[in-house]
């Protein structure tokens, strides 16, 4: 987002870019088996245990990534503020609930995504306009559906009526807004980074990816870093 400010407030040229996003959804699930010890007591992370990947082209010519969380202390909270507080009396059964629930994360492929536009605003900064992507929707049950058909295997009872579908613009996986391309246009820059009309000036961030991937782009940003890092002329 800042690479877009910087680059809008330095160009005058360029009234609008794109911002490409990985939507996402979330998917809870609770666990047929008995803990060992107590979810909640140490030591435990709050970081994802399991990546998992759905390659199925009836589901979605790209890969649709997931990542799967264990216990955290948000889901307790989450719960009695959804169902506790309006069910008197069941705090229990949620706090219950809340030690055998996991969460799967899901993320989509930015075709399937939202768009943002972003202008700048008289004051320096950045307004959004977002369009929705075409049929993320559907695509993201039908993962649901695959994901929670594999996870019953493992254990879990996924619970799709609870599912949530994210914020557009809300996914950690963002960018595109300063697209690579052979031959650049406005607002597109070339395979060294370097945005339309500048010679010096090198992107070497998430902003220049043609587009987002649902799997984690922190690797690929960093490997386009170095190779542009590398053949950027002195």
């Amino acid at each position: 987002l800042e690479t877009a400010r910087i680059l809008l407030a330095s160009q005058p040229g360029t009234s609008e870019l794109t911002l490409l996003d990985s939507q996402q959804a979330f998917l809870p699930m609770l666990h047929r088996w008995r803990s060992p010890a107590p979810p909640d007591q140490p030591p435990h992370t709050t970081l994802p245990q399991l990546f998992l990947e759905i390659d199925d082209r009836s589901v979605s010519p790209f890969t649709v990534h997931g990542q799967i969380y264990s216990w955290n202390d948000y889901y307790e909270r989450d719960l009695m503020a959804g169902y506790g507080r309006k069910l008197p009396g069941t705090a229990p059964l949620w706090r219950m609930l809340s030690r055998r629930l996991m969460v799967a994360q899901l993320f989509l492929h930015s075709d399937h995504s939202a768009r943002i536009g972003l202008r700048l605003s008289g004051d320096g900064r950045l307004i959004a306009c977002v369009t929705q992507g075409t049929g993320a929707a559907r695509v993201m049950q039908a993962a649901m559906a695959r994901m929670a058909a594999a996870m019953g295997k493992g254990g879990m009872v996924a619970l799709r009526i609870a599912s949530r579908m994210g914020a557009a613009g809300a996914s950690f996986h963002t960018g595109g807004t300063v697209p690579m391309a052979t031959d650049p246009t406005a607002g597109h820059s070339d395979a060294l980074g370097r945005p339309k009309g500048l010679s010096r000036v090198h992107l070497a961030d998430a902003s220049t990816f043609p587009s987002i991937p649902a799997t984690t782009i922190t690797f690929s940003a960093m490997a386009n870093a170095h190779r542009i890092g590398t053949l950027a002329p002195e």
